[in-house]
């Protein structure tokens, strides 16, 4: 799929990048190359496993070529953050450019949104081993020469192909779900006993309330934390609308939908908030939730959750349904073999199938 040069640069939320790359040429150095495996395993936790909002999307431009002509993205949809996403690329005259973007229109004044990601590219051998750069927004820098679209096409396309993953960070997302259904500002001091500061936003709470379900809230409110004596507390790494809807849940109001599903279940899992994190299973598992087997087998896969990674596969009842969810990258051993039985279970199944076929032709 191509956009026009404008339309892409429209929704480009970054205009310009940096990376940490140097040098004219791709080939590496022994040296180099150890370094950049220790820059990638740097990275990945950095953009995978922190307390903010982050995610992965892969692909692979079948036809890479074709960015010579046109810009291309990506030809299905990411679902992250109630939000879809995919990834852009061209290959100009000089220099390549390659970044994410969120499909969805935003609404201007209402919705802030910023986010920062690295790339990196599959080189063209069996052990596909990545190498690349790290590359962030920043409107002081321009694009480095030394990621020219000769050097891509020499050293990273396979059959005219190329594979890439982006890692993303969400840095801010304001305003860019459902109406409050509570107002945990001002009004509600009168009946709240501490206030917590959120992304320098205030939520007058019941510590009660709070600690009743989360061993976090429990520790940080009700033992022997310095905290438990404050009047205001702070906590860090946490997006505010998210945490309103986890409030909401809290308080009894029915703040799960297709978009804030994951949010909501990102702060309950770092808040130790179990009830709510069950709230958020049933909605996934019910016939409210539009989220693919393969997002929901990735959300049950990141937060730990077995049952749903259990519930996800019973429903799976052809290969092609799992190879939809095999397409994404699990690395933690339960998963794989959670898989791997029920590819062979399938397989069974498969091979028994002429048999029962042929006994129902003959009655």
């Amino acid at each position: 799929m191509d956009l026009p040069a404008q339309q892409l640069a429209n929704q480009g939320t970054s205009s310009a990048y940096s990376n940490n790359y140097s040098g004219e040429n791709f080939q590496m150095t022994k040296q180099q190359k150890a370094e950049e495996e220790k820059n990638e395993q740097q990275m990945t936790p950095r953009y995978l496993n922190d307390r903010m909002k982050t995610f992965k999307i892969k692909f692979c431009f079948k036809n890479a070529l074709e960015a010579k002509n046109r810009a291309l993205i990506s030809d299905s949809d990411e679902d992250h953050f109630g939000r879809q996403w995919r990834i852009i690329m061209s290959l100009a005259e000089k220099n390549f450019s390659c970044f994410p973007v969120c499909c969805e229109p935003l609404v201007v004044d209402k919705v802030h949104f910023d986010f920062e990601y690295a790339m990196m590219f599959q080189v063209e051998r069996k052990s596909s081993k990545w190498f690349g750069s790290t590359f962030e927004a920043d409107s002081s820098k321009e694009w480095d020469p030394c990621l020219t679209s000769a050097n891509i096409v020499k050293h990273c396309l396979s059959d005219g192909s190329l594979t890439i993953e982006c890692y993303i960070r969400i840095k801010k997302y304001k305003g860019a779900y459902k109406n409050n259904l509570r107002d945990f500002g001002k009004k509600a001091k009168a009946s709240s006993d501490v206030a917590l500061l959120v992304d320098e936003q205030k939520f007058f709470v019941s510590s009660q309330i709070l600690s009743a379900d989360s061993s976090y809230f429990n520790a940080l409110l009700m033992g022997s934390f310095a905290e438990s004596t404050m009047s205001e507390v702070k906590i860090d790494g946490i997006d505010a609308d998210d945490f309103q809807n986890f409030l909401e849940i809290l308080y009894g109001h029915p703040a799960i939908d297709n978009r804030t599903v994951e949010g909501i279940l990102h702060i309950a899992h770092m808040l130790d908030t179990q009830i709510v994190v069950q709230k958020c299973v049933e909605f996934l598992l019910s016939l409210k939730s539009k989220k693919t087997s393969k997002k929901m087998f990735s959300l049950a896969v990141k937060y730990m959750l077995n049952d749903l990674k259990t519930e996800v596969l019973a429903r799976i009842h052809t290969q092609d349904e799992l190879d939809t969810i095999q397409s994404v990258d699990y690395y933690d051993r339960d998963s794989c073999n959670l898989l791997m039985s029920k590819s062979v279970s399938l397989m069974s199944l498969c091979s028994l199938w002429p048999c029962v076929r042929k006994k129902i032709c003959v009655k």
